[in-house]
């Protein structure tokens, strides 16, 4: 069965995520940034350093930036002891806040549509069957331990956040929308053949066309 080339509205929530998350970036008051977000220390130092329309260009990629390393188990909330790091506190409630945000969106998308989930999970693909079954109670319920666990997407790629951080301060056009492709790629990519519970049939949709759906917020 083919699928249907997410809408303008579905690219606006994109954007909207992303600008969330590239703030909590931005904001985070601590140290551990690898260990909370995956990033280094230097690639941080870019991302606090962008200016807003920078930032802008970042938020506008079709795809999330963010995505979780794993997800906790409803059951597991009742064993919950992990707390914020010193000086996390107001920092965290925005992470959980968001995270809330980013299942909503990422259980919406594996329940309805493939491609929507494909630019959705990029890495975070396992993790569809799990966040599909989850209802609103429990998303809520969850949200805390689930900020622990955000992710920047594709950090363990050694190209992709140095390449688009790069795209982010460069006026150039092309440099731009190969930047934000190659994420499309890397989301693509990762809906390989199989999750653990079957196979994961790759969407019947191209990557131009994907470019055409959103090619109004590349630049």
């Amino acid at each position: 069965m083919s699928c249907k080339v997410p809408d303008k509205a579905f690219f606006a929530d994109l954007k909207d995520l992303n600008a969330e998350f590239v703030g909590l970036l931005q904001r985070y008051p601590g140290a551990e940034i690898s260990r909370v977000m995956g990033l280094d220390g230097a690639l941080w130092a870019r991302v606090r350093a962008l200016n807003p329309p920078e930032v802008e260009f970042l938020a506008a990629t079709p795809y999330l930036l963010a995505g979780f390393s794993d997800l906790p188990s409803v059951s597991s909330v009742s064993d919950y002891r992990e707390r914020p790091l010193p000086g996390e506190g107001r920092w965290f409630e925005a992470a959980r806040v968001f995270a809330a945000s980013l299942m909503t969106c990422i259980r919406d998308s594996a329940r309805h549509d493939r491609l929507r989930a494909a630019l959705c999970l990029g890495p975070t693909v396992m993790l569809s069957d799990k966040l599909a079954a989850l209802s609103f109670r429990d998303i809520q319920s969850i949200a805390g331990l689930a900020a622990i666990r955000l992710r920047a997407q594709f950090a363990g790629n050694p190209r992709f956040w140095p390449d688009l951080l790069r795209a982010s301060v460069s006026g150039d056009r092309e440099l731009r929308s190969l930047a934000c492709l190659a994420g499309i790629r890397l989301s693509l990519a990762r809906r390989g053949p199989a999750t653990h519970q079957g196979t994961v049939a790759r969407p019947r949709c191209s990557v131009s066309n994907v470019r055409a759906a959103g090619s109004g917020r590349l630049d």
